[in-house]
């Protein structure tokens, strides 16, 4: 099954905790959602701040793991971390996802809709992820 986590941080940390979850294998897709305001308590005080949203996709084996090198890479002593399970997902995602969080390339070629030619890295946003989408 396939959980997601989700997560803010300020804006100019995204990318840099995006990247430390994929290159350790603990997230397969992670979207970043700039533009986002938070408003809460904190120490006592009101605070409010622009954030992005992120929305982590990861196979439910993996959501300790995750949650651990998210921990480690965050700047927040408490960052925000909402795990929700996908009760519906794809077969064809739910494998691709499975496959990019283990040490090995994954197996492309049991995905119908996925390419048989490894995709360029200027071209990976419309992938073997976005295979088949229109």
């Amino acid at each position: 099954m396939l959980s997601v986590i989700i997560s803010s941080c300020p804006p100019d940390q995204a990318q840099r905790i995006a990247d430390a979850l994929l290159e350790q294998r603990v997230a397969a897709c992670v979207s970043a959602l700039s533009g986002v305001t938070s408003t809460y308590r904190w120490q006592g005080q009101l605070q409010r701040d622009p954030e992005t949203l992120l929305i982590i996709k990861t196979p439910t084996d993996q959501v300790s793991a995750c949650m651990a090198a998210l921990q480690a890479v965050h700047p927040y002593s408490v960052p925000e971390m909402v795990v929700l399970a996908a009760d519906r997902v794809s077969e064809a995602y739910l494998q691709w996802a499975i496959a990019e969080t283990r040490d090995q390339q994954p197996q492309l070629l049991d995905c119908p809709s996925a390419p048989t030619a490894p995709v360029a890295p200027a071209n990976r946003e419309s992938g073997a992820r976005h295979a088949g989408r229109s």
